[in-house]
């Protein structure tokens, strides 16, 4: 019977092995895509004048268009959301954070001018300055939501390399998420790495 037991332990625990392994991979994999499809989605129909990126933790905000009432009937111009959506990579919890600003109420713990943040007219939205981008990122209010755990690195560029300047699409985002198969302190524990880079043009462009 020890014979028997032994023998099936023996082929459980490479099956064991190999499992966690895909699961940790998988886990990787499913991280970078989803957070590749919203940032593409997302990206494509923000308002690239109302664009801005922080390198402290790294960021980006913008204006997405309003897709209830996309345009002036008038003027033709496009119409923003009457808020700002914010992506951030908190580096010491491996996350990528989405949060709205102003958020809806009640008002978050947050200075004033940060939760009554003016976005001008309908036709020209402001984009946010990287110091106000930085402290929205970092404040201690808790609304938002993850799009993506075991984020190990995010960066943000554009085509000439200086995406914290004047924005030159496209924007080009690269994620990194990384999984461990196995328990803390085992000695076959090992991590799954996954990447991806996409490059996206906001599409919106106000004249």
């Amino acid at each position: 019977m020890a014979v028997v037991m032994s023998l099936g332990m023996q082929l459980m625990l490479p099956s064991l092995a190999m499992f966690r392994v895909q699961n940790a991979r998988s886990e990787a994999q499913q991280g970078a895509i989803i957070a590749t499809h919203w940032i593409n989605h997302s990206i494509l129909n923000s308002i690239i004048d109302s664009v801005t990126v922080g390198t402290s933790p790294v960021s980006i905000s913008f204006c997405g268009i309003n897709e209830a009432d996309p345009y002036d009937t008038s003027t033709g111009k496009p119409k923003p959301e009457a808020r700002f959506t914010i992506l951030w990579h908190d580096a010491a919890e491996r996350k990528l954070k989405v949060r709205q600003w102003p958020p809806a109420p009640p008002p978050p713990p947050a200075p004033p001018e940060f939760t009554d943040y003016l976005l001008g007219t309908a036709e020209n939205p402001l984009a946010l300055t990287a110091a106000d981008l930085r402290t929205i990122c970092t404040s201690s209010y808790t609304g938002y939501r993850v799009l993506a755990r075991n984020v190990e690195s995010f960066s943000i560029d554009d085509e000439d390399g200086s995406a914290t300047d004047i924005i030159s699409p496209p924007l080009r985002f690269s994620i990194v998420c990384a999984s461990w198969a196995g328990a803390r302190g085992q000695e076959d524990r090992q991590e799954e790495r996954f990447s991806m880079t996409t490059q996206v043009y906001p599409r919106i462009t106000r004249w």
